[in-house]
């Protein structure tokens, strides 16, 4: 079983992880079931579970996740709050998680206590090497940031 951790750069941005297990396509609507619990395959797919860390910002991705995972008709339990991410990487590892927002400094600094990594291609290098082999990086959301435009307020306009 093999299970995939997608995470993004430092505040960047947040990605999908998945975990696949035997190697089918957990997003995939036609994706083979896993095999029940007498050992035969059934004929609905394998169901992902969504978890997130105990604070607002991984809830609300979490949620967004799951549902976009749902609009594709992927099965899907949410786990919201599990706890800190020392709860939730042994989740995650464990195969209890299958889904999980993450960002990729702070999975570093977590995995790797010493690195000095900085560039989002130093950070995927540090994490390709320090995590299990059972967990795969996929590639970070591209970063958006936005600034907000101040329009100029309306002028009042003569009438005479």
């Amino acid at each position: 079983m093999r299970r995939i951790i997608g995470v993004a750069a430092v505040a960047l941005a947040a990605a999908l992880s998945l975990s696949a297990c035997g190697g089918s396509d957990p997003l995939s609507t036609t994706a083979s079931a896993a095999p029940s619990e007498s050992g035969s395959g059934g004929a609905a797919a394998a169901k992902v579970v969504v978890g997130s860390f105990n604070f607002p910002e991984s809830v609300l991705l979490a949620s967004i996740y799951a549902q976009a995972l749902q609009a594709k008709g992927v099965t899907v339990e949410e786990k919201p709050n599990i706890g800190s991410r020392e709860v939730v990487y042994d989740q995650i590892k464990s195969g209890g998680l299958t889904v999980l927002p993450e960002y990729a400094g702070s999975l570093l600094a977590f995995v790797d206590k010493s690195s000095t990594a900085r560039t989002k291609d130093e950070i995927l290098s540090g994490l390709k090497a320090k995590l299990p082999p059972e967990l795969e990086i996929l590639e970070p959301a591209a970063p958006r940031t936005t600034t907000p435009s101040r329009s100029p307020r309306p002028r009042p306009t003569s009438t005479s």
